[in-house]
């Protein structure tokens, strides 16, 4: 049986998202930190790992449509 395409999900490691959108806004992983409620070190291990609690990632996603959203302005 073939899949479709459009029936296949795509998975988005939010870690890696996180990490390229933090280096082109040039902002720290500290200040991420503490705009995220997560500790630096647990952080630096959820960016590497991709795996966000659903609450850290409820965090993570609205992080960065606030900060897109600065920057559109």
């Amino acid at each position: 049986m073939q899949k479709n395409k459009s029936m296949e999900q795509k998975i988005i490691n939010y870690g890696k998202l996180l990490k390229k959108h933090l280096k082109d806004n040039g902002i720290t992983i500290t200040h991420a930190s503490k705009k995220l409620g997560i500790k630096r070190g647990t952080l630096y291990n959820r960016m590497n790992d991709g795996e966000f609690d659903y609450d850290e990632l409820q965090r993570v996603k609205k992080f960065i449509k606030i900060v897109e959203t600065i920057n559109e302005n």
